[in-house]
C-alpha cells in the first residue's frame, strides 16, 4: 500500500511540474500589450493564388502575400514557417529566416512555392513568424492562415522563395 501512495505522490509532483512548465512557456509566447494598449505586431495573409511562376508552362505554383506590421526600434531576427495543406491532407513545409530592420510601417511578405499545386480542391496555407527582438523580453509569434482553391497538376519538386518588401 505504501508503494502505491508513493507512486501517486510522485506522479502528482511530475504532473504539477509539467503543468507549471507549460504555463511558463505559454506566458512567454503570448503577444503582450504595452502601456498604450497597442500590440507589438500583426500578420495578415491578404492574397493566395496559383499560376506559372517558374516558367515551366504549367500553372502549378502558388503565391502568397502577407502584410507584416512590427513596432520595433532596432531590428528583429525572424524565422518563418509556411505549411501548405493540400485537399488530400498532404502537407508541404517550408522555412525561411530573415532580419527585419527598424520599421514603423507595414512590410509586404511574398512567398512563392513552386510545383505545389498538385491537385484540385481547397488548400490551406498557414504562415507563422517568430521574432526575437530587444524591444520585448523574449519573442513574439504571429500567425495567420488562408484557404483557397488552385486547380492544377504539374511536374517538378516542391520548392519555395521568400521576398520582403519595405
Amino acid at each position: 500500500m505504501k508503494n502505491k501512495t508513493k507512486k501517486t505522490i510522485l506522479l502528482s509532483i511530475i504532473f504539477a511540474t509539467i503543468l507549471a512548465g507549460m504555463l511558463f512557456v505559454s506566458l512567454n509566447v503570448k503577444a503582450d500589450k504595452d502601456d498604450d494598449d497597442s500590440v507589438y505586431g500583426t500578420l495578415k495573409i491578404i492574397y493566395a493564388n496559383y499560376g506559372d511562376f517558374d516558367d515551366d508552362d504549367v500553372e502549378d505554383d502558388i503565391i502568397i502575400k502577407a502584410k507584416l506590421k512590427l513596432d520595433i526600434e532596432d531590428y528583429a531576427k525572424s524565422y518563418w514557417y509556411l505549411n501548405l495543406k493540400l485537399p488530400s491532407d498532404k502537407i508541404f513545409h517550408f522555412s525561411f529566416d530573415a532580419t527585419i530592420r527598424e520599421s514603423d510601417r507595414t512590410i509586404t511578405i511574398i512567398i512563392t512555392t513552386f510545383n505545389t499545386a498538385e491537385e484540385p480542391g481547397w488548400y490551406k496555407a498557414t504562415l507563422t513568424g517568430i521574432f526575437f527582438m530587444e524591444d520585448i523580453d523574449g519573442y513574439l509569434i504571429l500567425e495567420d492562415e488562408i484557404e483557397f482553391d488552385p486547380p492544377g497538376i504539374g511536374p517538378g519538386d516542391p520548392t519555395a522563395s521568400m521576398e520582403i518588401i519595405y
